[in-house]
């Protein structure tokens, strides 16, 4: 059995130059995905909270970094359970391995985050339906269920790159 889970998650996007990012000590509320040497993208509980921590952190490096709440351009879905994989595998050429990983998924560019037990999908929220319609579609015959809402999603720390 495989849940298609959506997921709620904050989303914190971190700009700046590659030395300031290397700086991003990652706080205990929140975990920060490298997704380019000047550029990572920060899931927390309170995207608050890392606003004003990671401007502190990156700002005496590199006082143009940006430092932005982007949650609302962002949708996370789970592919959890046995199977999870073998659906993932119908939708996406992505090798997966513990971490992130980018590519595409359902057609879709999509981070994936590989952690014990599920595999997370993050990507463009215009895309939420087209993705879970299409991950529905391709896994057909492999017992997708769907669970009533969301979860909470903070990264696993194995899911660190």
């Amino acid at each position: 059995m495989v849940e298609l889970v959506p997921m709620h998650a904050s989303f914190v996007t971190c700009a700046a130059d590659p030395a300031a990012i290397d700086r991003l000590v990652e706080p205990a509320f929140a975990v920060a995905l490298r997704v380019a040497p000047d550029e990572a993208l920060v899931v927390a509980d309170d995207a608050a909270e890392v606003l004003r921590e990671a401007s502190d952190l990156l700002a005496p490096v590199d006082p143009d970094a940006v430092v932005l709440d982007t949650t609302d351009g962002w949708a996370v879905i789970a592919l959890e359970g046995d199977g999870a994989a073998d659906v993932f595998a119908r939708v996406s050429q992505v090798r997966l391995a513990p971490g992130i990983a980018q590519g595409e998924v359902g057609g879709v560019p999509a981070i994936v985050v590989a952690e014990p037990g599920r595999i997370v999908l993050v990507f463009s929220a215009m895309w939420r339906e087209a993705v879970r319609e299409r991950i529905l579609a391709d896994g057909a015959g492999l017992g997708i269920l769907e669970p009533d809402g969301p979860r909470r999603w903070t990264p696993a720390t194995e899911a660190r790159p």
